[in-house]
């Protein structure tokens, strides 16, 4: 189950499905490991559903679905919505 992964994923400049290899070892149910940071979320008319653009610790950048990313690196969306939360003290 280890071994260069390749995802399904959006492409960032034309929006088009496309097939991208990752360049790291990644083990197929976590991401979290191989993982810099969630960069931003979208949601968009061009998108259906939501979709998560992450920055992989090789510092490639990928697009994947929002489902995916829930499931694989539940760690590294939680940190990206503390991070991008407003707290308000009354």
């Amino acid at each position: 189950q280890y071994g260069k992964k390749s995802t399904s994923s959006k492409s960032r400049s034309n929006e088009d499905e496309c097939e991208e290899e990752i360049d790291i070892e990644v083990e197929y149910n976590s991401w979290d490991p191989y993982l810099e940071r969630v960069v931003y979320i979208l949601k968009g008319n061009k998108f259906e559903k939501l979709v998560i653009v992450l920055r992989w610790i090789n510092g490639q950048e990928t697009v994947h679905w929002a489902d995916d990313v829930y499931n694989r690196c539940p760690q590294k969306v939680i940190e990206f919505y503390e991070s991008s939360a407003i707290f308000i003290n009354e």
